[in-house]
């Protein structure tokens, strides 16, 4: 899944992460550490949330679910990928 993901982002989204503007932060969730995420996000396995921020403060989120059910078809799970980073940045 995160090599999925970074795969779409190099492809589709290279000038955005030269530039800074998106990134991808991976997060270990068996880490007592990262609970945080777990409870904000619900998170109960490998997830995808796509995230905006506002000047460092975390605003709105999406959580991928269908991205789970996709895993084992990466051209599918690329596209679909690319198409709900797209659908977000829209609504920003």
């Amino acid at each position: 899944m995160e090599a999925y993901i970074k795969e779409c982002l190099e492809t589709y989204f290279s000038q955005e992460l030269a530039e800074g503007t998106i990134k991808l932060e991976v997060i270990n969730i068996d880490y007592r550490e990262n609970q945080d995420y777990i409870d904000k996000y619900f998170i109960m396995y490998n997830s995808v949330i796509l995230q905006n921020f506002d000047d460092r403060e975390a605003t709105d989120w999406k959580y991928l679910d269908e991205a789970w059910n996709l895993v084992n078809n990466k051209k599918e799970f690329i596209e679909f990928t690319r198409e709900e980073i797209e659908q977000f940045k829209a609504v920003k």
